[in-house]
């Protein structure tokens, strides 16, 4: 199995990277894995040169170029991304912005799509519970995963990681990542959310 993961956290050990690290070690440790540390990766924004609208092609050569075969060409793929202001991080924003290619590709000039892949995206909210917390997320990705042909999505999120960060003493997180991972889908798209002081 080929996987590529993403990692879309500016901090280092801390939340996000454990939660990425405790998933992949425990859930993929046979498989073939791409790893992408968004924050250590020098890649440009997109520039909305209207270039892929043409080819479907990104123009933009630098250290993200690399992930476009790796998507295209993963089994699954894994993402992380802690909650900013109710969405993705800017790094990560910039990821996401960076498959316009795709988006172009299969919607307008209806070229022929990628291998299906399944998604699984972790993310960890610092503050404690609220209504549609992790709503922003799964509506900014949700036309990254179409253009990617995502056809599984599986959310993990998990609340007041500010006060309580992911890491091996947070026993509970760890049971609901592990509970969550086993779920078996029953829809394209599931949310499984654990709420920490609400």
């Amino acid at each position: 199995m080929k996987v590529t993961a993403v990692m879309g956290s500016h901090r280092r050990n801390h939340s996000t990277e454990f939660f990425l690290k405790y998933v992949l070690e425990n859930y993929y440790k046979d498989a073939e894995i791409d790893y992408y540390p968004l924050w250590d990766m020098d890649f440009r924004t997109c520039i909305v040169c209207g270039a892929c609208k043409k080819t479907g092609v990104c123009i933009l050569e630098d250290e993200f170029t690399p992930l476009y075969d790796s998507i295209e060409n993963a089994d699954e793929i894994v993402l992380a991304t802690p909650v900013y202001f109710n969405t993705v991080t800017t790094v990560f924003k910039s990821f996401c912005d960076r498959f316009q290619s795709h988006f172009e590709r299969k919607y307008n000039l209806r070229m022929e799509p990628f291998k299906e892949k399944d998604a699984v995206i972790l993310v960890p909210g610092g503050s404690r519970p609220y209504e549609k917390q992790f709503g922003g997320v799964v509506d900014t990705l949700y036309y990254v995963h179409e253009g990617l042909n995502v056809n599984k999505r599986k959310y993990i999120c998990i609340t007041n990681t500010d006060k309580d960060p992911i890491n091996d003493d947070h026993h509970q997180a760890l049971e609901f990542i592990d509970k969550s991972m086993k779920a078996e889908m029953q829809d394209q798209t599931e949310q499984f959310i654990l709420e920490i002081g609400g």
